[in-house]
């Protein structure tokens, strides 16, 4: 492997570490918050803050790495399959992330952010059936895009043959 190859290796793994790797510890956030309803604001901002300044960003950077990594190795997509696939996946899941997801969870800080008042010392009560319903869709969709990287490490570190 090409020194450049080998550069663009360590960039795609640490890239992948440093994007994907905070993506698990969502799903604690999401639970923690349900716990502590006064605190859901705060857990969906810090969730849409990881996804946009983090998860996307670097999750795009995946793809110039990748690029860089499969025009200095001289990889053959129709002879690699498994990158092939990797590769679908990635832009299926890059893409829902970007245009369901992190749509998802503004329009959950959006209702929160919008609704009334509380009157001090009052508990939380029930949450909406629209938040409820973004909620289940945002959870959902972490499910998918998990199942979707799960996928992707395995295709890019197994290689399977088909």
């Amino acid at each position: 492997m090409s020194p450049l190859a080998t550069i663009f290796l360590f960039l795609h793994v640490m890239g992948a570490i440093a994007a994907f790797g905070p993506s698990f510890v969502l799903p604690i956030i999401a639970s923690q918050a349900r716990k502590m309803p006064s605190g859901a604001l705060f857990g969906l901002k810090l969730t849409d803050v990881v996804e946009r300044r983090l998860i996307i960003p670097l999750g795009l950077f995946q793809a110039l790495t990748g690029i860089g990594l499969i025009w200095t190795v001289g990889f053959d997509l129709t002879a690699t399959h498994w990158l092939s696939a990797g590769i679908i996946l990635y832009v299926i899941a890059i893409v829902f992330a970007i245009l369901v997801q992190a749509r998802t969870i503004e329009s959950m800080i959006h209702l929160v952010e919008s609704a009334p008042p509380r009157a001090p010392g009052t508990p939380p009560g029930p949450p909406p059936p629209a938040f409820v319903a973004l909620a289940g869709r945002a959870q959902n969709g972490g499910i998918f895009l998990s199942v979707l990287l799960v996928l992707i490490v395995y295709f890019m570190t197994i290689k399977p043959q088909f």
